[in-house]
């Protein structure tokens, strides 16, 4: 894992298609903007495992 400190209006590129900038910085709480390609899909982690026995499924099929 990469560690980066970034103040307010600074940001890291990843790779040519990938911008994330910090855009505001407040108590316990960092507000980032995140600019992509269109063709670049874009996931909160906590809405990819909604579906629990899907996930489980995608598991195993993984390891078979």
């Amino acid at each position: 894992m990469l560690f980066i400190s970034r103040g307010v209006n600074e940001g890291v590129n990843i790779g040519d298609n990938i911008k994330i900038e910090v855009l505001e910085i407040e108590n316990n709480s960092v507000r980032l903007g995140i600019t992509s390609d269109d063709e670049i899909p874009a996931y909160r982690e906590h809405t990819l495992y909604l579906n629990e026995e899907s996930f489980r499924e995608e598991l195993q099929l993984q390891h078979d």
